[in-house]
Order: C-alpha cells, then sequence, then structure tokens
C-alpha cells in the first residue's frame, strides 16, 4: 500500500492524505466508493469508515453476511472545490487513482468488488449502469468483467436519505449475494 501512501499522480494529494484501510484482512470481498471523505482531527483515517453513516450500513451488511469486507475508494485523497467544500472528484483523476485501483485488486484479489452508486459503478464498468426500482422485490445481478464479479448498487447514502421503507431489503440482498 506504500505505493498508495506516496501517489501524485494528481493534486488531490495537497488536499489530504490518502484514505486507506491499513488493517490487513483475508476477505474475498471489496466495497468501493467514489471517494475520500475529510478526516477529522483525532478521526478514523480508513474508508467507509463505520462513524459515517455510509459505514454503518456497511458494517451492517457485513455483520449480516457473515463476513468483513475490505473498503476502499476510488480516489483515495479528498477532491475539495475552490471554497474548500468537497466536491465530486474530476475524470481526469478518476483516471490518475485507476491504476492505484488496479494495484490494490491486485494486493487484495476479490472475487466480489460492490461497487457504490452509479459513478463508480459506470466509471469501473465503462458503461451506463441502470439500478432496478426500489421496491420490496428488487434485486442486484453481478456483471462480470477481467475475473470478477462486480455488484452495481445504489450507493448507501441514496438509501439512508430517501428509502427509508426499504433499508432492511437493501442490506438483506447485498448481504445475501456477498455470503
Amino acid at each position: 500500500m506504500e505505493k498508495i501512501i506516496k501517489c501524485r499522480k494528481c493534486d488531490l494529494y495537497e488536499n489530504q492524505e490518502p484514505l486507506l484501510e491499513i488493517e490487513e484482512k483475508n476477505t474475498d470481498v471489496m466495497f468501493l466508493g467514489m471517494s475520500a471523505v475529510k478526516i477529522k482531527k483525532n478521526g478514523i483515517k480508513s474508508p467507509l469508515a463505520k462513524d459515517t453513516r455510509t459505514g454503518k450500513m456497511i458494517k451492517e451488511i457485513e455483520e449480516l453476511a457473515g463476513k468483513e469486507v475490505w473498503k476502499s475508494n476510488m480516489t483515495r485523497c479528498l477532491p475539495l472545490d475552490k471554497k474548500g467544500k468537497i466536491r465530486a472528484p474530476k475524470k481526469i483523476e478518476l483516471m490518475a487513482c485507476y491504476e492505484n485501483y488496479r494495484y490494490e485488486i491486485k494486493i487484495k484479489n476479490p472475487k466480489i468488488v460492490v461497487l457504490l452508486g452509479a459513478q463508480v459503478s459506470g466509471f469501473i464498468l465503462d458503461r451506463k449502469i441502470v439500478f432496478p426500482k426500489l421496491n420490496d422485490c428488487f434485486s442486484y445481478e453481478y456483471i462480470e468483467k477481467d475475473g470478477i464479479k462486480y455488484l452495481a448498487v445504489h450507493h448507501p447514502s441514496y438509501i439512508l436519505k430517501t428509502k427509508s421503507n426499504i433499508r432492511e431489503r437493501y442490506k438483506d440482498v447485498i448481504a445475501s449475494l456477498i455470503k
């Protein structure tokens, strides 16, 4: 992971050190978000941390599935606008981070990568992703690429903000697919 920590392919490293999960885990499932969050003073310095709402939901999915997962982001450094607010990463930044993503995949060798949201799913799979309509009986399907099963899902923050009636179903569906 030293390679990722020392990455200087774009200017995002100037905003904040890379957010990486340092703890070594033996797992065949990886959750991949879009970008890092701001590290608060004395805060956790890992991606999709359980002290965030998204991280808490992923932890609940881990517990339902009965396995630990590796957590990462496409951009490990923090994309900020000129006013210092978090923004979506630019395509050029994603392209710069793609080599680090491939490096991480090579090291961790996951069998399943859960792609969180349309942006990261579209970027990794290089196509527009249409998610299922969220009702009582929705499901997700694997997309295979380069010997890896990808599972493109709605971003947990979307579920948390707008779909309170299907939160448990969302967690159950993903947990059953990564068991």
